[in-house]
């Protein structure tokens, strides 16, 4: 990867860009969040997302392919890219507009048992999806062998040499990042919507399980089990506890 694919881009630059394709002011595009990869402006009622480096193009577009194939299984609770934007506007592909998810970041606050229930729909239909296009994982069963290979580098004693069953891994779309800023709750604490899609994938579920258990706790990581009827499968419990064990440990 070269230096240049890795810079970080100009959000003055970005937002100029991105005004000029619109046919707006740049003063009218606020800069509502930045994350790792990528930076999320606001229009109205549109949601823009734009790399913070140019090797994340490439992302951008592979999330769009995914959320094009994915949005009518969900309704209106994940971002629908080819929102209507200005009359005129250029197109801004590999960039993209959508229609902005109204609803809060759970951050730390204790799910409920109705949101709890419906993560576990959103994961049982997230996780039943075929024929999305997203990157698949060649081997989903060697997750547990991938984070102790991190353990081990990093000095981590507990999980480092620890024998988990992989099990039978069934390979399946999944989010990747369902953190607590990813997960939107209306102000009654149900199921807003489930937004940056960057990190899909089809690969081991547990990753997801495990994600939602760092914030939300290994209760909850239990009772989505038997909300979506894998409380029966130890070996993907477990492997969901490690992840949710490496994602505190990391963070």
């Amino acid at each position: 990867m070269t230096d240049d694919q890795d810079r970080e881009l100009d959000v003055d630059g970005l937002r100029a860009n991105l005004a000029r394709r619109l046919g707006v002011s740049a003063h009218a595009l606020e800069l509502r969040t930045t994350g790792a990869d990528f930076h999320v402006f606001v229009l109205g009622d549109l949601g823009i997302r734009a790399p913070r480096r140019p090797r994340m193009l490439g992302k951008l577009a592979a999330e769009r392919a995914v959320l094009d194939a994915i949005a009518s299984s969900f309704g209106m609770r994940v971002p629908v890219p080819g929102a209507r934007t200005p009359a005129g506007a250029e197109p801004l592909s590999p960039m993209f507009a959508y229609r902005w998810l109204k609803g809060t970041p759970i951050g730390s606050a204790t799910p409920s048992a109705a949101l709890v229930d419906d993560l576990a729909r959103f994961l049982q239909t997230l996780h039943a999806i075929e024929g999305a296009p997203a990157v698949r994982d060649a081997t989903p069963g060697t997750v547990v062998q991938r984070l102790q290979a991190v353990a081990r580098a990093r000095h981590i004693d507990a999980w480092s040499n620890e024998a988990v069953p992989a099990g039978d891994v069934t390979p399946c779309l999944i989010h990747g990042d369902l953190s607590a800023t990813n997960i939107l709750v209306d102000a009654s604490g149900r199921l807003a919507g489930v937004v940056d899609w960057s990190d899909s994938a089809i690969t081991d579920p547990a990753i997801d399980f495990g994600a939602i258990a760092q914030w939300a706790g290994l209760d909850v990581l239990d009772q989505l089990l038997v909300h979506t009827g894998r409380a029966s499968d130890p070996a993907l419990r477990t492997r969901a506890e490690m992840v949710s064990y490496f994602l505190s440990s990391f963070s």
